[in-house]
């Protein structure tokens, strides 16, 4: 498990030096609004670019760089994780058992008692 927590914060540490390292000067310039007035609206200068080429999702109640960056950090975790509960390759023995978790975790077969898919898991736990 220790393991497992080291992998995914060391992925979570690579994956906001990997979307800045895309700016050298530290500054995303497509992500400003040249038009606003900085004087006035500081953060419309700033992030009105970013703001108007990412509009709010649907399902979502507000939208920033910060939530953008969690989305894109599950999407990796979860490409991580599936790759690793996928049966083809070859797998270290810690990718091996961070597949069986997470496969184990996202069992989603019927587990009603009585049917059949209970008592092949029944099957499975002995």
């Amino acid at each position: 498990m220790e393991v497992m927590l080291r992998k995914a914060t060391f992925v979570l540490m690579l994956v906001p030096a990997a979307l800045f390292a895309q700016s050298p000067a530290g500054v995303e310039l497509k992500a400003m609004d040249r038009s606003a007035d900085p004087c006035s609206d500081f953060y419309r200068y700033a992030c009105g670019g970013w703001m108007n080429a990412n509009p709010v999702p649907a399902d979502q109640s507000s939208w920033s760089r910060f939530q953008e960056l969690a989305e894109r950090n599950r999407l990796v975790l979860q490409n991580i994780l599936e790759n690793a509960a996928s049966p083809s390759g070859q797998k270290t023995a810690i990718d091996k058992q961070l597949g069986d978790y997470y496969a184990s975790c996202m069992d989603e077969r019927d587990r009603t008692p009585g049917t059949r898919a209970d008592s092949a898991v029944a099957r499975q736990d002995r």
